[in-house]
């Protein structure tokens, strides 16, 4: 890197050095640190929660807590936009953001957006996601009874099969007695999971779209007593399920829900159940002056409560899980596939636990670590076969992939191509380097093709100029392709063909006037 840049004066030398990746804010352990390369891919954020990833991998947008988007194109820079939100708690915010299945053609992005008042706080917000990268044509698809005075809002959505499932938690209100009882009152959103149409109408095989009356309260402290559901609810009994993931293949809920004293949880199973808050945490019997007849069975629609899959407790400085998701990763080695990845907020720390043949519970005793980061609040599996881990603490996003792709072929869109090199010029100068391909390739990434450079022509009886060099910098993992240069054009002149080649150092710096391009900023009102 020294002897390439030698010949560049010390600002260009500083421009090319924006392209090493920088410090790693994350450490990998275990099997993972044998198998896996973990790299930042994007920081200096403010309290990153979510992540969506488009293109491939070489568009990523990124939420962060107080209303700031970031669309960053991976080593060619970024443009901040900004969508306002009104929380009323330090939890509340900007907590998340997926891409519409058909994002290819319409460009539709969902947020999970506090915006509201106390009663109606959170909201699920769509936009349009322009290719100059800004945030236009905002429309409400949820926005309203989603209660939100205090903490434990959920935050967490996805979208399966057409549907949004987005959650909500049980406001925060931990009094006892008397017991937060959101959780179980049907007639309320909180504490639940709920699942609507991409235009947010409710799907008609939605749990409790068949009952007139169920289990209800006009308040988290309030006697129960049967009323009219809400329909939206897919999955109730919850404290507060900050991350969730639908299995594609089994359509169970790997929820982790965080706990109130002394347990955090992973839970699996289907809508329709009750997943045992504030009757249990964890596998603790958790009752505190509430409690009626036979637990989930005594709420109607009855129902068993969804034990525990796995739980730990508050040592540790652990205190807040963080659901992830099953590791089926195309080109991911098969030691990989059929892991659950989740951390804990509190600690920083990250495991996996073995999921069993039924796709519906963990294999007992099989934790293992994974690694360590800083504050993590989501894990999002790209379609460029990365796992992308965002640090709220560290003000950051991983990109962890393997060392090297096995397995299955993946399809997956390549890296983009190298620039064509300049033209030479008359009397021998060298024609410029071809320009840097995208650095985010797909799976396996290939990287850009290069570029060429066309001979100078005889201009009065001037010999011609020669052909120049380089070629456009490969995808990540890629592989660079060969110089492609053109032979020179010989003139009848009198002076001698001159053999001009560009320095290597000219390619990196390529790639780093692309990380200059400039930054914009917008606000967006929802």
């Amino acid at each position: 890197m020294k002897n390439a840049l030698a010949f560049l004066p010390a600002f260009l030398v500083a421009a090319a050095a924006l392209i090493v990746p920088a410090a790693q804010a994350a450490t990998l352990a275990g099997d993972a640190a044998t198998d896996l390369d973990t790299m930042t891919i994007v920081d200096g954020l403010g309290s990153p929660t979510d992540i969506a990833i488009l293109d491939g991998g070489a568009r990523l947008v990124v939420t962060q807590k107080g209303g700031d988007v970031a669309i960053v194109r991976p080593g060619m820079g970024q443009v901040d936009d900004h969508i306002n939100v009104a929380p009323l708690h330090n939890e509340q915010a900007l907590l998340g953001v997926v891409a519409d299945p058909n994002f290819a053609e319409n460009h539709y992005l969902y947020f999970f957006a506090d915006v509201g008042d106390a009663q109606n706080k959170h909201q699920i917000i769509r936009y349009v996601l322009g290719d100059d990268d800004s945030l236009t044509e905002s429309m409400v698809i949820v926005g309203d009874g989603l209660y939100g005075p205090a903490n434990h809002n959920g935050g967490g959505i996805i979208i399966d099969e057409g549907y949004i499932y987005f959650s909500v938690g049980d406001t925060g209100e931990n009094a006892t007695p008397p017991v937060n009882q959101l959780g179980t009152c049907l007639n309320k959103p909180n504490g639940k999971i709920l699942r609507v149409a991409l235009d947010g109408s409710i799907p008609t095989d939605n749990p409790l779209t068949d009952d007139d009356m169920v289990t209800g309260c006009n308040d988290f402290n309030d006697p129960i007593s049967l009323m009219a559901p809400d329909e939206r609810v897919f999955a109730w009994g919850f404290r507060n399920p900050f991350r969730f993931w639908v299995d594609p293949q089994t359509k169970k809920l790997w929820v982790g829900d965080v706990g109130e004293g002394a347990r955090e949880e992973v839970a699996v199973g289907d809508g329709g159940m009750h997943f045992g808050w504030p009757f249990f945490e964890g596998t603790v019997e958790y009752n505190q002056g509430f409690k009626p007849a036979n637990d989930c069975m005594g709420v109607t629609p009855a129902t068993e409560c969804v034990p525990a899959a796995y739980e730990y407790d508050h040592s540790a400085g652990r205190n807040a899980i963080m659901g992830g998701q099953i590791l089926d990763v195309c080109g991911w080695s098969d030691a990989w596939k059929g892991r659950y990845i989740f951390a804990d907020h509190g600690s920083g720390e990250v495991w996996t636990l073995d999921v069993n043949a039924t796709r519906d519970g963990v294999v007992q005793n099989s934790l293992a670590d994974f690694g360590d980061f800083g504050d993590p609040a989501a894990f999002r599996v790209g379609p460029d076969q990365a796992l992308y881990v965002v640090e709220e603490g560290g003000g950051s996003v991983q990109r962890v992939t393997p060392k090297q792709l096995t397995g299955e072929v993946c399809d997956a869109p390549p890296g983009g191509s190298g620039g064509t090199g300049g033209t030479g010029g008359a009397g021998g100068a060298a024609g410029s380097a071809g320009s840097a391909g995208s650095p985010i390739g797909g799976a396996p990434p290939v990287g850009g093709n290069g570029g060429t450079n066309t001979a100078g022509t005889n201009t009065g009886g001037a010999s011609a100029g020669s052909a120049g060099t380089g070629v456009g910098t490969a995808g990540t993992n890629g592989v660079t392709p060969a110089p492609v240069s053109s032979s020179d054009d010989g003139g009848c002149g009198c002076r001698v063909t001159r053999s001009t080649s560009v320095p290597s150092g000219v390619l990196l710096f390529a790639g780093a006037l692309g990380l200059l391009w400039g930054r914009r900023r917008r606000s967006r009102r929802a």
